[in-house]
């Protein structure tokens, strides 16, 4: 028993050790990568302004013309009113956007910098085809929770479990959706909140549920096992943002909403 506690002792001092050695250097990359920052970036600015120059210069040359001024609407009279503005109606247009559309578009940084996607979108109905909403479904029927009590059950992939998770998700990529689920190979993890709004008579509990995502560069740099601890996270992701402020690999978002009947077990409504 004595050998146990002493492998025990020494095994849990090793994973201390490694906690340690791993946020002294996410300090250490980040204090290193500001003090770069801090002479590059005015080196960037000088050459944005010549970029700046040299397209204007360009357009002199090919002749192209500013656009033209726009004249403020005449003046009227006193008494005449002028007449509102007809309503529009609030946009519910569909957005059939897929996976490797976000991608792209987090990649190159040109497309919509936002995404809202609804019960009837393309990219919903994959999300919700993924293993951990299915779970969620489950505890929900098994064991649901208060009526109108928002909920979370956050999809991770810290930890050792999330390597093959993550491989598991990532095998859509390859298969064009044949295996794996492509919205979770795109969205990593994810933070799923939802909630009951109400129970029929039938049992039938409508729940809502929600996820907003931010693609960022930090997110899609980030290394196995490490790139999930807290240390890294905090010292790390915020300078590998700072570096992807504009343009491609700069910060997209998604949300995604939407509503379903889940049968209880237990045909109870909770109040």
């Amino acid at each position: 028993m004595g050998a146990l506690e002493d492998w025990y002792r020494r095994t849990s001092e090793d994973i201390q050790a490694a906690r340690d050695a791993t946020e002294q250097k996410a300090r250490a990359i980040y204090y290193q990568t500001t003090r770069q920052l801090a002479h590059v970036l005015p080196q960037w600015e000088d050459v944005g302004h010549a970029v700046d120059e040299f397209k204007a210069e360009v357009k002199r040359q090919i002749g192209v013309r500013p656009a033209p001024s726009i004249a403020p609407p005449p003046r009227q009279s006193q008494g005449a009113r002028m007449a509102p503005p007809p309503r529009t109606a609030p946009a519910t247009a569909r957005d059939d956007t897929g996976y490797y559309q976000l991608g792209l578009e987090w990649l190159t940084g040109r497309g919509p910098r936002e995404h809202h996607f609804g019960q009837d979108d393309p990219a919903t109905q994959v999300l919700r085809r993924h293993d951990h909403i299915q779970e969620v479904r489950q505890q929900i029927s098994s064991r649901p929770p208060q009526i109108g009590v928002p909920q979370k059950a956050p999809y991770s992939l810290g930890g050792l479990g999330g390597v093959s998770e993550f491989a598991k998700d990532y095998a859509a990529v390859p298969t064009g959706g044949a295996a794996g689920n492509l919205a979770a190979a795109y969205l990593g993890s994810y933070p799923l909140q939802y909630e009951v709004t109400g129970v029929d008579n039938q049992g039938l509990a409508t729940v809502r549920f929600n996820v907003e995502n931010n693609s960022t560069a930090a997110s899609a740099m980030h290394p196995p096992l490490v790139g999930y601890a807290e240390p890294y996270q905090r010292y790390v992701d915020p300078v590998l943002n700072e570096l992807f402020l504009h343009g491609p690999a700069s910060k997209t978002r998604q949300t995604f909403t939407w509503s379903e009947k889940i049968p209880l077990q237990r045909n109870k409504a909770h109040r």
